[in-house]
């Protein structure tokens, strides 16, 4: 039997290299994670979307469908991060922003991936697609990557090093709320939906749950066990306590039931690029002068009505728990961990140099 994932990068497949006993209970695993898929790009969110899905239609009718799914950065390299460690990308030394061309891995040497963690239990893997995890480039002269007179100095003649292979594949080939499918058949109900708030770090204590493995204590930090979501248990609570958010320039958003809480004035991250005045005034979105936003999604989905002044006991209990996540280094149960801190310099899209902390 296949599971097949589908999320709004790379496709990331898994055969479990074990006895036939063990097929069914370890299924083939597919996750698919596309780069700027929206909510309401698939028709199966929406029926008035321009875009023939009828392939991922047919995922849904088969399988399972969240409406409350998120990526944890709204861009690539840290949702990269995410997926495939368990953990959200600002513990690491990337703050904002993406890699540059040149940038070196962002995984932590020694930091088990989703990848690793299925090989250990008889998996073969394999990557495909785009990577933007940071490489190892060996250079003709020694000095750091770049790309200002052509090529420049990177040697291509030799093995890059630091890519998928030395994260747990075997090979390779070169907004937050998201569509998200997941397909399993004669254990996922077709046609099912859930509402259950999941983010895609949640992929490395779901495979570890499939395995009957115990993640250690510095290993898929933010990850939570969705299993008995996909299987449609009944819980009396939300799997998830709250989900950190993370956007482009920094910023941080924390979700929790109802409420999702921004600490910034304003959840356009996109500076000049951002939202333009006649998108504001078409949507009905209105400018204040609070320092911080919150929405009830309950009553307020398009996120019109700023309710930051008028509940600021929300807005206090929502910080102190960000705050707590960030500084506890998890926020899973568990014992504290560090986290790392920013790179000493900065990415450059001429090639990037960083100094490991």
């Amino acid at each position: 039997m296949r599971l097949f994932w589908l999320a709004a990068w790379i496709g990331l497949s898994a055969l479990p290299q074990t006895r036939a006993a063990d097929a069914a209970a370890r299924p083939n695993i597919l996750y698919i994670l596309a780069d700027d898929l929206g909510y309401g790009d698939v028709g199966c969110y929406n029926r008035q979307s321009r875009i023939p899905t009828p392939r991922l239609d047919q995922l849904a009718a088969q399988g399972m469908r969240f409406t409350d799914a998120h990526a944890p950065d709204a861009v690539c390299t840290p949702s990269r991060y995410g997926l495939l460690t368990g953990r959200y990308c600002f513990r690491s030394r990337l703050k904002s922003g993406v890699l540059g061309p040149w940038g070196a891995p962002l995984i932590e040497a020694g930091r088990l991936t989703v990848p690793e963690l299925l090989r250990q239990h008889g998996y073969a893997t394999a990557c495909l697609g785009k990577w933007h995890l940071g490489w190892r480039w060996p250079t003709k002269d020694g000095q750091a990557p770049s790309s200002r007179d052509g090529l420049g100095n990177v040697d291509f003649a030799k093995p890059i090093a630091g890519g998928p292979t030395a994260y747990g594949f075997d090979t390779w080939e070169g907004g937050h709320r998201v569509p998200f499918l997941a397909r399993w058949p004669g254990r996922i109900s077709a046609g099912a939906v859930s509402e259950e708030t999941i983010c895609h770090v949640d992929f490395m204590a779901t495979c570890a749950a499939l395995l009957g493995a115990k993640l250690p204590p510095n290993a898929g930090e933010d990850s939570y066990n969705i299993l008995p979501v996909l299987l449609g248990e009944k819980r009396g609570e939300p799997v998830r306590e709250a989900t950190v958010l993370h956007g482009r320039d920094g910023k941080f958003a924390l979700r929790q039931g109802q409420w999702v809480f921004i600490d910034a004035p304003t959840g356009d991250g996109n500076g000049q690029h951002g939202e333009p005045e006649w998108f504001k005034q078409e949507r009905g979105y209105r400018s204040d002068s609070s320092p911080g936003l919150l929405y009830n999604l309950h009553d307020d989905l398009p996120q019109r009505q700023n309710r930051y002044a008028e509940r600021p006991e929300v807005v206090a209990r929502l910080r102190a728990l960000l705050e707590r996540y960030k500084a506890d280094g998890r926020s899973t149960p568990g014992p504290p961990q560090r986290n790392r801190r920013a790179s000493s310099l900065r990415e450059k899209s001429g090639g990037a140099v960083e100094k490991s902390e």
